[in-house]
């Protein structure tokens, strides 16, 4: 299913007018709503969230492992 066919709820959130003006600015130089801008925003945050997550585990892990250097990745793999 598109998103754009998906149900919608409204969020009523307040902005700077610096903020309003870079995602109007955003939103004509892409053609696209300024809805489109800020969801596409809210999008990235969480993936950048999750990966971050994802590094935080990793980085964790390897030390647990002792993992410095490829050669200890090569180590551990077999």
């Amino acid at each position: 299913m598109k998103p754009e066919s998906l149900p919608r709820k409204i969020l009523n959130v307040s902005i700077t007018p610096t903020i309003e003006n870079e995602v109007t600015s955003i939103a004509k130089q892409e053609q696209k709503t300024k809805s489109e801008v800020v969801r596409d925003a809210i999008r990235q945050y969480s993936i950048s969230r999750s990966l971050n997550k994802i590094y935080a585990y990793g980085r964790e892990r390897s030390q647990s492992l002792g993992i410095e250097t490829y050669e200890d990745i090569e180590r551990i793999a077999g």
